[in-house]
């Protein structure tokens, strides 16, 4: 995608923080523009693309998995947090996209590779 296209997916996605209704800043706004843009080459559609997807998966994912976490050892608690990299002897996804959010269920529950391979 191009970068002006990653800046408005950024600010969309980003509107509302934490979510609705709350709005972000623009201050705040701008700084996760500045943190996925690929400052060597703004005109590098892959990477854009890459950064988007880098950046929706934070947002759905790695931000509240952090927050979660952050709140529950803040009450004594334990936390234990582990990140999958594990791709599957047969993905039923492209390999470009890695390991994929809940793969991790056919290991836990003693499948190594998904029924619908």
């Amino acid at each position: 995608i191009t970068y002006e296209k990653l800046i408005n997916y950024l600010d969309f996605l980003f509107y509302y923080y934490p979510k609705y209704p709350l709005l972000s800043t623009e201050k705040l706004r701008n700084a996760i523009k500045y943190r996925y843009s690929n400052w060597k080459n703004l005109n590098d559609t892959s990477e854009n693309l890459n950064n988007l997807d880098k950046a929706g998966g934070d947002f759905l994912f790695t931000c509240p998995t952090v927050n979660f976490a952050d709140y529950y050892s803040k009450k004594s608690l334990k936390v234990f947090v582990y990140l999958l990299t594990q791709v599957n002897s047969k993905p039923y996804w492209p390999s470009w996209a890695g390991a994929m959010h809940s793969d991790e269920i056919f290991y836990i529950l003693g499948y190594g590779i998904p029924p619908y391979s």
